[in-house]
């Protein structure tokens, strides 16, 4: 058994990637804030047959290039702590989001494997992902899972032991060298990509059941109708909690006040302890 090595999880939030992480160590793992900053970072162990691991569960982020406190928690780590692999965590069911990311990812370190998360989900979705022509476009290991399967983990852990076996440099690039037209500019890029990718690796089988969802999210998340619709959910939301909750909550006091004789007679005729009446 070698040195520990060291492993990243990073992902957008909700991808699953704290469940990958919480498989991959079990109860072996700690949480402390990232130094000079609130940002949590979970850390935990596990061992292989080959190697032991740290493994280092970053923020959630859609991006590293240093915009909020988790991108720059996130970014400072990959590109300057240098972890031996880092897993990008991407979640199945919007798989062409997720792959900016990955780009990003991609241009600091060439030791990055593409964990496909919630492939369950998308199967429910008649959601068809070519990992293997995904794997081949993007020049790095591909693996599909479904996270909280821990059985599901065993062929991401075996492409960790190859990665680190075969790893050698890790940087390429260093983001403090990118000025904000650049970065803008690379983020464009990548999402380009993504959106080409997505095409020609994604396939949506017919399914009719989902019809009906996709047309209200083309309306509420248009951009002529979401506003409108968002500032009336809001006045709503207002009105119930402000008028509308008056009513039951006159009710409620109507009924207690109703109902203190009758308990403090009871209490009274039982001679219960003046402590329980009150």
């Amino acid at each position: 058994m070698e040195e520990r090595k060291t492993v990243a999880l990073i992902g957008n939030p909700n991808v699953g990637k704290s469940t990958v992480f919480n498989n991959l160590t079990g109860m072996n793992q700690h949480t402390g804030n990232w130094p000079g900053k609130t940002v949590k970072i979970a850390t935990g162990y596990c061992e292989s047959l080959l190697y032991k691991y740290e493994i280092v569960d970053l923020p959630g982020t859609y991006s590293i290039l240093n915009n909020t406190a988790e991108e720059e928690v996130a970014g400072d780590y990959i590109c300057f702590s240098k972890p031996d692999v880092v897993i990008a965590v991407c979640d199945a069911t919007c798989l062409e989001r997720n792959l900016s990311l990955v780009f990003q990812i991609m241009e600091f370190t060439k030791n990055v494997i593409v964990c496909v998360n919630l492939l369950d989900e998308a199967r429910k979705k008649h959601i068809h992902i070519d990992l293997k022509k995904l794997s081949k476009i993007l020049g790095v290991e591909v693996v599909g899972t479904v996270a909280r399967k821990k059985k599901s983990l065993e062929e991401l852990l075996r492409k960790i032991n190859v990665l680190v076996t075969n790893s050698s440099e890790t940087k390429r690039r260093d983001p403090l060298s990118l000025t904000e037209k650049e970065k803008d500019e690379f983020i464009r890029e990548s999402v380009k990509k993504a959106e080409r990718i997505a095409k020609e690796c994604i396939t949506y089988q017919k399914d009719t059941s989902h019809n009906i969802d996709r047309k209200i999210d083309r309306v509420v998340t248009s951009k002529w109708a979401g506003y409108p619709i968002m500032i009336l959910l809001l006045v709503l939301i207002f009105y119930i909690t402000i008028s509308f909750a008056n009513y039951p909550s006159q009710l409620l006091s109507n009924f207690l006040f109703g109902i203190q004789d009758h308990l403090s007679d009871f209490f009274n005729y039982f001679n219960v302890p003046k402590w329980i009446h009150d």
